[in-house]
């Protein structure tokens, strides 16, 4: 009978695995909006890292279109001595949230240790949440957004009546954004509700 080393078989497995990628910026590309545009579908697991530092992304920052797709995607700031959040991003475009991410059902996103500041927008100034069955915001701050209407930190809307949305903020702190209704946070029309803050 022929045998087969412990590495033999770990070499078999990872080869036919999908692979996982992992991103710098500013190393690998220079904002973060470059780093999430080159997600690849077929890459079941990407980490994009960030240096600390002040982020002026050109159009504000945008991850979407994912759902189907079983894409694992983790969005991970630099943290100070402490522990706090030490990457900054500054809305540039105006009427747009700082980050927006939308249309990740099957898709499980990680967003960890930002400061999102300087958004404004009719909805979600800070981030703007819709159709996103499992994602985490963990250690981010979101300070200093304005909506017209509601939400200013963040807003979650889903138009889907059977899909359920999952959404946790973990260990967030939400101060200074302002809003008609819903400075801090809005919760729109989610079915099956799964939001954890």
């Amino acid at each position: 009978m022929k045998s087969i080393t412990i590495a033999t078989l770990s070499a078999m497995i990872l080869a036919g695995s999908a692979s996982a990628i992992e991103i710098n910026v500013p190393g690998d590309y220079t904002t973060i909006q470059g780093a999430i545009d080159s997600i690849n579908i077929g890459n079941t697991f990407t980490r994009i890292t960030i240096d600390a530092g002040t982020y002026y992304e050109n159009g504000n920052l945008e991850l979407d279109g994912l759902s189907g797709t079983g894409n694992e995607i983790e969005i991970v700031g630099a943290v100070d001595k402490e522990g706090a959040p030490a990457v900054f991003v500054h809305a540039v475009k105006a009427d747009k949230a700082v980050f927006q991410l939308k249309y990740l059902q099957n898709v499980s996103v990680l967003v960890e240790n930002l400061v999102l500041t300087g958004g404004t927008s009719l909805d979600g100034a800070g981030m703007w949440i819709r159709s996103c069955d499992d994602l985490v915001v963990r250690n981010c701050t979101i300070t200093g957004n304005n909506a017209g209407r509601w939400g200013g930190g963040a807003y979650v809307y889903d138009m889907s009546t059977n899909i359920p949305i999952g959404v946790r903020f973990v260990d967030c702190v939400f101060s200074g954004n302002t809003a008609n209704e819903g400075g801090g946070l809005f919760v729109d029309n989610v079915f099956a509700q799964r939001l954890v803050i």
